[in-house]
């Protein structure tokens, strides 16, 4: 089966790590610097349950949280156990609020991989991951959390699909099932994601045997196989912590389920003052703008973004919960990432002199960082 050429950059594998690591170092500064001593939502059970498992015998606190995130708090967790002493809560939560935005930084490194390996420039790349971190909801998720993990997963799976189509790389395949089974391990709908992924995996192998490259149920079984390995740890998960094979006390479905027109959610998504993701995240708007070009440009990756986000607007618009009580449209927290990479078209032509559109994407920029800011004040 052939692919795309992977793109070639000019630089050096260890120049390429340092680029990195200095954008990870920095955004997580950036994120630490408006941490307080408080948890919102249900981070607080979150916390409550890694410290159950490591610590203690399990309770009755519940948390709507999947394992992988109980699972990311267990590191602080365990270092500030080491190094404090286990009655000095304070220096232990030290630790642990430390988690949020450590992950949230890592989202954006992955980011910073996923469109260097598109565009073939660290710089864009790294303008691309800090108007991410700077300028969208990410920023000031990195302090309230909820749903970094269903993100981050759904970026790395993203990312390592995406790798697979330019490199045809069976490993990035196998990478890119299991990214999408520990997905199903962070929110309960994050089936819906890992079916996109398994969806248009079938669709390009089908394509590419159109083609006349042939059809591989392999390909399709080194995806399949760690998906399910990872998803089926979720219903060991629920029945070991919650005490049914499903949801059991986890999740009250019957109450965040029910049905409301699709419009209204929809037009709340898009446009409405209180929820727009566009609103939230004006770098957006242009990203709409490039979105025909990017398509052209890269027809697969895409139609794979395309599907993603097209399903998580209409599965989240079938819910009455989607108004929630956070900021801005927490739900579509997850879209975010995807949805920014055809501004790279954008900064690729923006170091020519093409000023209306450098001033454009200023401008964007310029309100998303001041959106962000009312957001962590």
């Amino acid at each position: 089966m052939e692919h795309d050429r992977m793109p070639k950059i000019a630089e050096n594998p260890r120049a390429c790590l340092r680029t990195g690591l200095a954008l990870f170092l920095l955004c997580l500064a950036c994120f630490s610097l408006t941490l307080s001593h408080r948890y919102y939502g249900y981070e607080w059970a979150t916390l409550e349950k890694a410290r159950e498992i490591l610590f203690k015998p399990l309770s009755d606190i519940v948390t709507p949280a999947g394992l992988m995130d109980v699972l990311a708090y267990v590191p602080a967790e365990i270092a500030g156990s080491v190094l404090f002493s286990p009655m000095n809560y304070y220096a232990r939560d030290f630790f642990s609020l430390h988690t949020l935005p450590f992950m949230s930084a890592l989202i954006c490194l992955i980011f910073y991989y996923l469109a260097r390996d598109l565009y073939q420039s660290s710089r864009i790349a790294v303008h691309l991951a800090l108007i991410l971190a700077l300028a969208t909801m990410i920023c000031p998720y990195s302090k309230t959390g909820m749903e970094i993990q269903h993100s981050l997963w759904a970026l790395f799976a993203l990312w390592m699909l995406i790798r697979w189509r330019l490199s045809g790389r069976e490993l990035f395949l196998v990478a890119a099932g299991a990214g999408a089974g520990l997905l199903t391990l962070t929110k309960v709908y994050g089936f819906v994601s890992s079916g996109v992924f398994g969806l248009w995996l079938l669709l390009d192998l089908i394509l590419s045997r159109r083609e006349r490259r042939g059809f591989s149920f392999r390909l399709l079984l080194l995806f399949t196989v760690p998906l399910v390995l990872c998803a089926s740890l979720m219903f060991v998960q629920n029945r070991l912590l919650y005490g049914s094979w499903l949801l059991g006390a986890r999740y009250d479905a019957g109450y965040e389920a029910r049905r409301i027109p699709v419009w209204q959610a929809l037009w709340g998504f898009l446009f409405s003052s209180g929820k727009s993701i566009f609103i939230y995240n004006p770098p957006l708007i242009l990203a709409v703008l490039m979105a025909p070009h990017f398509r052209r440009r890269f027809p697969r990756p895409a139609g794979l973004i395309v599907m993603l986000i097209l399903s998580g607007l209409v599965f989240h618009s079938l819910l009455w919960i989607w108004t929630d009580e956070t900021w801005g449209p927490r739900k579509l927290h997850y879209l975010i990432a995807p949805a920014l990479l055809p501004v790279g078209i954008l900064l690729e032509s923006s170091w020519s002199r093409r000023e209306i559109r450098r001033r454009l994407l200023t401008a964007a920029v310029v309100v998303g960082v001041y959106v962000q800011i009312l957001g962590v004040s």
